[in-house]
């Protein structure tokens, strides 16, 4: 459908259609921001949900009905996506109010809801308490995956305890990870799976007997003024694998999760014969034959901490 065949109503135009009950009129956003404010005699239903349409069916008698949507206001697209849904569900007398709850708001109109005069914003912004945080292992965890020209295997590393201090807005500290705790997710037979592990644990790659952690030492991390869905830091530092310590950065989600915990998202590619993995690595060697293993390795990090 497209944007601008969707009907739109002024501010005006919804407080006489909210005055005369002459149109359903429905708050699209999340159910948390609707139960904190919304406009007076909206009802909830999120765009958001897949449901969504159902949840419409049970509000209306007909697909007859008019309906005037809103959602957060310019710049968010959520009215028009569920003036799409609905149209595109036989809903004939859909439209928007474009200005959304930020118009209504600067208007001085009247709210209801558990927190009408709180200030809201659409994304919260990171907080973090001066003091030092520690890694949860159990919930703290490295995805890997390693390619060849047959294929790739997938697996995951754990960490040991590790502590960042957070300081007016400084950071610093380490994350060790566990070598000896790397594992294969991907092969069914465990045999091969056994197999390797193995591989992975001896010299040709990580000689975990002699190097069992690895250390990622935080330098910096720098804000990024990003949208909320992108990366809001870049994480600089330095890795140790096998004893070789090498500069490193990286964009970084830091994020402030329930219980005064924080979260760290980031996805990293890097080259590991700058470690000293040479295992299978055509810069090294000729004549591999099937031993041939990709120079780049792909890690997903999810550390959350306490």
């Amino acid at each position: 459908m497209d944007e601008c065949s969707i009907p739109e109503v002024s501010i005006d135009e919804l407080r006489e259609a909210i005055k005369t009950g002459s149109s359903m009129v429905i708050d699209v956003m999340p159910g948390q921001f609707y139960l904190k404010r919304h406009i007076q005699g909206a009802v909830n239903a999120c765009v958001h949900e897949v449901t969504f349409t159902d949840q419409v069916k049970m509000m209306t008698a007909t697909k007859l009905k008019s309906i005037i949507l809103y959602g957060a206001g310019p710049g968010s697209q959520d009215a028009v996506r569920a003036a799409e849904k609905l149209t595109n569900n036989g809903y004939r007398e859909v439209a928007v109010f474009p200005g959304g709850i930020d118009e209504w708001i600067e208007a001085g109109l009247p709210l209801e809801g558990n927190s009408e005069n709180e200030v809201i914003t659409s994304y919260p912004t990171l907080k973090m308490q001066n003091r030092n945080y520690k890694v949860d292992t159990i919930n703290s965890f490295i995805t890997w995956r390693g390619s060849s020209p047959g294929g790739s295997h997938r697996g995951v590393l754990g960490f040991r305890d590790s502590e960042i201090l957070h300081h007016d807005g400084m950071a610093g500290g380490h994350f060790i990870i566990d070598m000896k705790s790397i594992k294969n997710l991907d092969l069914e037979d465990e045999s091969l799976r056994a197999v390797l592990e193995s591989h992975l644990n001896s010299e040709d790659f990580f000689h975990t007997a002699l190097f069992p952690e690895a250390r990622f030492t935080l330098k910096k991390a720098v804000p990024l003024h990003n949208s909320w869905g992108m990366p809001n830091f870049h994480i600089q530092g330095t890795l140790s694998i096998m004893g070789i310590q090498k500069d490193i950065d990286f964009p970084a989600h830091v994020r402030n999760l329930e219980r005064s915990r924080i979260g760290l998202q980031a996805f990293i590619e890097f080259d590991r014969t700058d470690w000293g993995v040479l295992y299978g690595s055509t810069k090294f060697f000729r004549f591999l034959g099937y031993h041939v293993v990709y120079d780049i390795v792909h890690i997903d990090i999810t550390i959350i901490m306490i």
